[in-house]
């Protein structure tokens, strides 16, 4: 009677872990998941496409100045194209690097393209990147991490991108899918 349970027992388990359907919000989960494992070997030289989590948006470097990083939905052009080389990020379009710019508020500067910034990339868990800047300039925070964030991360186009103090949310994660 118990090999017969135990057979039985097995049978239902493999049914339940095989036979279930995995609903579309777990797959696309499971896909994103498996697209930024892949995406963990980041190689100086190499060109990327860089996509936050949150909003499934890409870096853009927004026209009509291509001074503003923004995040808007993919269109594949050089705006979208960043160079990961001697710890900075490259614009292919403008040339420039990603760096910081004017003050969005007090003690958040925009995230700009213009001269060299030296960064680095920090590697979660799930194989998304932050992209780090140290801030030196504080006397009250010195070499505090400030890293690449979607301003309000949402769907929505044309939110512009900031440094904001490094707390491990999902609209400071990024993905670079090689372009």
């Amino acid at each position: 009677m118990k090999k017969i349970f135990k057979s039985v027992f097995s049978y239902l388990l493999i049914c339940m872990l095989f036979c279930c359907p995995i609903t579309n919000v777990y797959a696309d989960e499971i896909n994103t998941r498996i697209v930024s494992a892949e995406a963990m070997t980041i190689s100086a030289n190499n060109t990327y496409y860089i996509r936050n989590y949150k909003s499934n948006l890409y870096l853009d470097v927004a026209a009509p100045s291509y001074k503003e990083l923004i995040q808007h939905s993919f269109m594949g052009g050089n705006n979208q194209r960043f160079v990961y080389q001697n710890n900075t990020l490259k614009s292919v379009h403008t040339g420039s690097y990603v760096t910081t710019g004017a003050n969005y508020a007090a003690d958040f500067p925009r995230a700009v393209v213009g001269s060299s910034l030296k960064i680095s990339l920090s590697v979660n868990t799930d194989g998304t990147y932050c992209i780090l800047k140290q801030d030196g300039n504080k006397l009250h925070m010195p070499n505090l991490s400030y890293c690449l964030v979607v301003q309000n991360a949402s769907t929505s186009n044309l939110a512009k991108t900031i440094w904001y103090p490094y707390n491990n949310t999902y609209n400071e994660q990024w993905m670079f899918v090689k372009a």
